[in-house]
């Protein structure tokens, strides 16, 4: 079962899982805990983790291109990150430095 928690600013249910960096890595990243079939391009791999906060689920990029994107996204199983739905989202990004900065 996924574990949901509410966002500090909106309130609205969302997971955390893992996730590969391009670079290589991981780094966490919250999702939507509602699917979203229209938006949603991540798959939630609930065999990987327990859910919880020092072991989430990891979670997988579904490109449109994929042959399991439209198995997946018709059974109702992508999620789109929070970042992009939130509508306080501005308040967690981080600051970029000004080049001009010293």
């Amino acid at each position: 079962m996924i574990r949901e928690v509410p966002c500090k600013a909106c309130d609205a249910p969302m997971v955390f899982v893992r996730v590969e960096k391009k670079e290589g890595g991981e780094r966490i990243m919250p999702l939507d805990a509602k699917p979203s079939p229209e938006k949603g391009r991540w798959f939630i791999n609930e065999n990987e983790g327990d859910g919880t906060r020092d072991d989430p689920h990891r979670a997988y990029y579904t490109s449109p291109n994929d042959p399991e994107f439209r198995k997946r996204r018709d059974a109702n199983l992508l999620h789109t990150p929070h970042h992009a739905t939130c509508p306080e989202a501005d308040q967690f990004r981080k600051k970029k430095e000004s080049k001009n900065a010293r």
